[in-house]
């Protein structure tokens, strides 16, 4: 159900944080602490009366398993924590090594569409 009023509704970074944050089944008290954060800062970011600061904005993306991007609203798709923890690994590959490695994922990506394109098990 939150996943569906995540893609739905969220439109402010605020709606996010909320709707993770009690799909995870945390409480307002449990995730301030996780920041080591008063509970008001938190209830104000959720109820959009301020924005957090860049360095709280990364604590919230990490504990909640999300990224900056989608918290922000500049992805609509939550990428998964593996994604993420790639991401990092990736950036860390030599440049030759990360051209063979997007090339090969082209491949496949294309590969699934056209085997969609044409239902092809």
């Amino acid at each position: 159900m939150y996943d569906l009023l995540i893609y739905l509704t969220c439109i402010f970074f605020c709606d996010r944080v909320g709707l993770l944050r009690k799909k995870k089944k945390l409480r307002q008290e449990q995730l301030a602490k996780k920041y080591s954060i008063p509970v008001k800062y938190l209830t104000e970011y959720e109820d959009d009366k301020v924005s957090p600061t860049l360095n709280i904005a990364v604590r919230v993306a990490d504990i909640l398993d999300t990224s900056l991007d989608f918290l922000a609203c500049r992805i609509d798709d939550q990428p998964s924590s593996l994604l993420l923890k790639w991401s990092a690994e990736i950036d860390r590959l030599s440049d030759r090594s990360r051209e063979v490695l997007f090339e090969a994922m082209d491949a496949i990506i294309n590969s699934d569409k056209l085997k969609d394109l044409y239902d092809i098990k």
